[in-house]
């Protein structure tokens, strides 16, 4: 899986593009295979620091679109 992940607040370089293993969706999760993913205002101020209390490194992007590729065991 591809991702950006923010590994410490700050500038623009802080943040990383990565290769990670797929995740397995837990009993109320599914797997989502993202076809785009928007970058918010809310991704902004996350990396400048104003959201302190995010646990690091993360994960960035949640307006994402998609097609459900695997749903838990509900």
């Amino acid at each position: 899986m591809k991702a950006i992940r923010l590994a410490a607040f700050g500038a623009p370089d802080a943040l990383q593009a990565v290769d990670s293993p797929t995740p397995e969706p837990r009993p109320d999760q599914m797997l989502v295979r993202v076809a785009g993913c928007g970058v918010c205002g809310h991704d902004l101020l996350n990396r400048a620091g104003h959201f302190p209390h995010t646990p690091l490194p993360c994960v960035m992007g949640h307006e994402v679109a998609g097609e459900v590729v695997e749903v838990g065991s509900l």
